[in-house]
């Protein structure tokens, strides 16, 4: 099935599984009046920079939810895609098989958007695809900056990963932490490196409210917080 002439170089695949330990059916929760996924689905949709939007999930309630906004494509992925130890890339090469073998869309670049990074705002959307296409790099990770001593508990002892770390914070070397709001890739890199990473990844640095990414209920109750605080 065709969807249209236009030409599709950039879509938006917003992977959505149904089963979640932490939070069941977290993609489905309503997050300050609205459904978590339609945070993610509503920014790609007003992004000028992406050509089409796309939702897979193997979750029918998720598919139908997405099915309500204009212009989306929802692909189903099999059970086998949507376990726990199943890996994104697994469902997005699926996703783009299905595009080339059910809908005719060839696109050269997907966007990774995570439905559980609800803060991610239009502006840092369209400028880290823009900085991508621009570049000659073949994917694209976004970052947030930390300057946190990180360690480990081993025999309950804990181990600095880096025992030299100055004690004031603002004389330590800022580092990068990946968080979920965006990644890019060359779909010719998906493809042959299986993965969402190339050769040349271009980082792209968040504010650090757009990376908070909801993993378990303190995470939830946190970004309502803010919200409702953004509503006040």
């Amino acid at each position: 099935m065709k969807i249209s002439n236009q030409q599709i170089n950039n879509v938006a695949i917003i992977p959505a599984r149904g089963g979640s330990k932490s939070i069941p059916m977290k993609n489905l929760m309503d997050l300050n009046g609205r459904k978590l996924i339609e945070y993610s689905i509503e920014i790609a949709s007003y992004s000028k920079n992406i050509d089409k939007v796309i939702v897979t999930s193997e979750n029918s309630e998720i598919l139908d939810l997405s099915k309500s906004f204009k212009d989306i494509i929802c692909i189903k992925r099999p059970l086998e895609l949507a376990s726990d130890n199943s890996k994104t890339e697994h469902s997005l090469l699926h996703a783009i098989g299905e595009l080339e073998n059910s809908f005719s869309v060839f696109p050269k670049y997907i966007f990774t958007l995570e439905p559980t990074s609800p803060l991610r705002s239009l502006e840092t959307i369209d400028k880290a695809i823009k900085t991508f296409l621009e570049s000659d790099y073949d994917s694209l990770i976004s970052l947030v900056e930390t300057r946190d001593c990180i360690g480990k508990i081993i025999n309950n002892d804990f181990h600095h990963l880096d025992k030299n770390l100055p004690r004031r914070r603002q004389e330590r070397e800022m580092l990068y932490k990946e968080c979920g709001t965006i990644y890019g890739t060359k779909v010719s890199i998906l493809k042959s490196h299986k993965t969402i990473f190339g050769d040349k990844i271009l980082p792209f640095i968040v504010p650090k409210v757009e990376a908070l990414d909801i993993n378990d209920p303190e995470d939830f109750e946190l970004i309502e917080s803010i919200m409702k605080g953004r509503k006040n």
